[in-house]
């Protein structure tokens, strides 16, 4: 009996240790408003990144939940403590390595400047001298966002910052006379009414996206597989095919 009762016992720490690895579950986000990488959709992140991430868990034998988490700035913040285990898709910044690992790059992603008067551009110094719209807590790449904290201080040009892209297009009517966003994100923002008179004026850079996991998440280890199953899509043609379902989904 007693025999029988540890057979018992061993068969269901076994299968029991099994349901826990199984169930394990990476906590991702992103931005809730860069299409076609990451967007907000109801209560989740979809896109390209969200895609990926759970295409590359999913390999490595772990669900994902990618839910949104709040406004980005939120979402970097609870990266860094260490609540959000993944950042779906960021751009490659000094500050933002001190707190993530970066896995290799997987999609080039443009940048656009936006107005609704009439603005020439031929370069970043044809910002000096304007007032620039910003989003709170983005990037637009290293040389950029150094080129607009330095004009900044030497008073060469106005920066203004708004909590999300709406808020942003819409100073453009009034007090701003451009704003930088992803070119495709904004492409589809601007295609409301309301913003009607707001043109894409130009592509001022392109910056590679990168999956970020947090330093303080357990899966940080995982980084040199990530990477070698990114390495794998961008062979067989399956990062390919993730774009070109966004593209049918109406991400792009």
């Amino acid at each position: 009996m007693r025999l029988e009762f540890l057979i018992v016992l061993t068969f269901f720490i076994a299968f029991a240790g099994v349901g826990v690895v199984s169930a394990e579950e990476v906590i991702a986000s992103g931005h809730p408003d860069w299409s076609p990488v990451m967007l907000k959709a109801g209560d989740k992140i979809v896109g390209i990144g969200p895609d990926l991430v759970t295409k590359v868990m999913d390999d490595l034998g772990l669900e994902t939940n990618c839910s949104y988490s709040g406004p980005w700035d939120r979402v970097q913040v609870m990266g860094i403590q260490g609540d959000i285990d993944v950042i779906v898709a960021a751009y490659k910044t000094e500050e933002r390595q001190k707190y993530f690992a970066y896995s290799d790059s997987y999609f080039d992603d443009p940048i656009g400047l936006f107005a609704a008067k009439q603005f020439a551009y031929s370069g970043k110094e044809s910002l000096l001298g304007h007032s620039i719209a910003v989003t709170k807590g983005d990037s637009y790449g290293s040389e950029i966002d150094e080129f607009l904290v330095t004009s900044l201080k030497e008073g060469k040009l106005t920066l203004s910052e708004y909590p999300d892209v709406d808020s942003a297009l819409a100073s453009l009517e009034k007090e701003s006379d451009a704003m930088l966003y992803s070119a495709y994100a904004g492409r589809t923002a601007i295609n409301e009414a309301k913003f009607k008179n707001v043109k894409e004026v130009a592509i001022v850079g392109s910056q590679p996206f990168y999956i970020l996991i947090s330093k303080k998440s357990k899966y940080v280890e995982l980084l040199p597989q990530v990477n070698n199953l990114i390495a794998l899509y961008k062979g067989n043609g399956e990062l390919d095919k993730l774009i070109e379902e966004a593209e049918s989904t109406g991400y792009l």
